[in-house]
């Protein structure tokens, strides 16, 4: 006997060569007494740019039904084939579906939403041109709680300039207490406090510009690579010449990490030491992560390090893993690595035959690989910016910072903030 049931159980848009992400729209089917609706499930919408005028539905029924229209706008009626393209920007959109033995029909709204912005879309802003009016040679920028520090030293003495306001003005702040060859690169914030180390001399600052040594280790330091999970990382040479991995807390006595995926305690000869790229962020999994990328090793030569850190907070243990083999990624120095919107962003730097990376690098697997981006409609990079490596970026909530840099003549103390349309904004129902 023919089915007297006229039902949708599901709804979606057939995916084409063109635009597979069609198939990336949820809809629910609303069940009402009289009048169903299908829509898009809770915060969802068609991505941007999906061309609504040529959508082939596809519908699962209850039962096979006899016939299945759209009625588009006040006029137009268009029987369902499965193969006919529907123009659906015309509003509104009702479907009626007739059962099996034509004796009842059903009717639904179709109610969704399409992204009238490109939310992957970058928008650049141009702070300021210039922090220091001097000449710029080495320099490194932080950010401690919201306030700005920018590091330079163009081989005279160090200077720091603060911004209160995230990057838009910038006042000049007197250093003492750090050597007149301080090497800039090398300070990093920490939990509560900035470090500086050189040689064995250790230094510590509230302020970032008033310094005092604090500590004469029994090591001689030979990089400081992030604050992780409330630690100073770093890496020095022991009374042996021994290269090892330390950590360093509130008491700043250098504990050796041993067991935690390194061969022994002592430091791959291919560890980076100069111009790496280290960030730290929440994996998926929520478990603390650094990545430690790039750079030039103890012997003076450039890698493609992709060194993973991960703290293990149930039994209290770090493992650290090299993914350099892994990702296949060519060797690079002086890049920098965001973690924004989920993903990693690696900008600027330099190629082992010096020549500078061009492309912004995203990984969205957490550093494991990464792709090439070389969207001229969609730009990673401020139009102002010009190719560079030792820059810095950080993030907020809700904007990538991009600020200094050099090339091979000149150091720079630009500052650029950008947004992805999509971060920051809202989830609302439907």
């Amino acid at each position: 006997s023919l089915s007297n049931i006229a039902r949708i159980t599901s709804f979606a848009f057939t995916p084409n060569d063109s635009f597979p992400g069609m198939a990336a729209a949820k809809f629910i089917v609303e069940e009402l007494n009289d009048t169903g609706i299908i829509r898009m499930r809770k915060n969802d919408s068609v991505a941007f740019g999906t061309p609504i005028n040529k959508i082939v539905p596809a519908i699962s029924y209850y039962a096979t039904p006899a016939a299945v229209v759209f009625y588009l706008g006040d006029s137009i009626a268009i029987p369902l084939t499965g193969y006919d393209t529907l123009d659906l920007s015309i509003r509104p959109i009702k479907v009626r579906v007739i059962s099996q033995d034509t004796k009842n029909e059903k009717w639904y709204n179709l109610d969704f939403n399409v992204h009238t912005m490109n939310g992957d879309l970058f928008l650049w802003d141009t702070l300021t041109t210039a922090i220091s009016p001097q000449k710029v040679g080495e320099q490194k920028a932080l950010n401690m709680n919201g306030t700005f520090y920018f590091y330079q030293n163009n081989g005279f003495r160090p200077r720091m300039f603060m911004s209160q306001d995230k990057g838009v003005t910038w006042t000049e702040k007197t250093i003492t207490g750090l050597p007149t060859n301080c090497t800039v690169r090398q300070i990093t914030e920490g939990p509560s406090q900035f470090f500086y180390a050189q040689d064995n001399k250790l230094y510590l600052s509230d302020s970032g510009y008033e310094w005092k040594e604090a500590a004469t280790l029994d090591i001689q330091v030979m990089a400081i690579y992030m604050c992780f999970n409330e630690y100073i990382w770093f890496s020095g040479r022991d009374s042996e010449g021994k290269a090892r991995l330390y950590t360093m807390g509130e008491d700043l006595t250098p504990v050796i990490q041993t067991n935690i995926g390194l061969l022994g305690d002592t430091l791959p000869l291919n560890f980076p030491v100069q111009d790496f790229a280290s960030i730290p962020f929440t994996s998926s999994s929520l478990h603390l992560h650094n990545l430690i990328a790039g750079g030039y090793d103890r012997r003076g030569e450039i890698t493609n390090a992709l060194w993973s850190l991960e703290y293990n907070y149930i039994y209290d243990t770090y493992h650290i893993t090299d993914m350099a083999s892994e990702s296949k990624f060519p060797p690079f120095a002086g890049a920098s690595i965001s973690y924004y919107g989920k993903f990693l962003y690696l900008i600027g730097g330099i190629h082992d035959d010096r020549s500078f990376i061009e492309d912004v690098y995203v990984s969205t697997n957490e550093g494991m690989h990464w792709t090439q981006v070389q969207d001229t409609l969609n730009p990673m990079k401020p139009g102002a910016f010009v190719r560079r490596y030792r820059a810095t970026t950080f993030v907020d909530s809700t904007n990538l910072y991009i600020i200094g840099g050099e090339d091979f003549t000149t150091g720079y103390s630009d500052v650029y903030r950008g947004k992805m349309n999509s971060i920051g904004w809202p989830e609302i129902g439907n």
